[in-house]
């Protein structure tokens, strides 16, 4: 994921998601050795889709939209901007109206 960020601006990773992501990994991490890895791997795989067609995710809280994870319950929240830029990765069950103070 780190690469990606920094890749050439077809998608763009806030730090806050960015650390949004590398806290979820740790604690998956600690629950089962490699298990974090896995989380990567699903985290990578929504970017992917989310470059390849942000429309495709309607806006849920104002003009941010989520792509769910395939296997772990998290969302990439993103606002297209002249790229897409990824402002959080929430599991589910987290009030999505925090992403209303997070800007790109």
């Amino acid at each position: 994921m780190e690469g990606r960020a920094a890749s050439a601006c077809a998608l763009i990773v806030t730090l806050q998601a960015f650390n949004d992501v590398a806290q979820a990994r740790d604690w998956y991490e600690k629950q089962r050795p490699g298990l974090g890895n896995d989380f990567i791997s699903k985290v990578e795989e929504a970017l992917e889709m989310i470059e390849s067609n942000p429309l495709l995710y309607p806006a849920l809280v104002k003009d941010a939209r989520r792509a769910n994870m395939k296997r772990f319950p998290y969302g990439i929240w993103f606002k297209v901007e002249e790229v897409p830029v990824v402002i959080a990765c929430l599991h589910h069950r987290r009030n999505p109206t925090v992403i209303k103070g997070r800007t790109p």
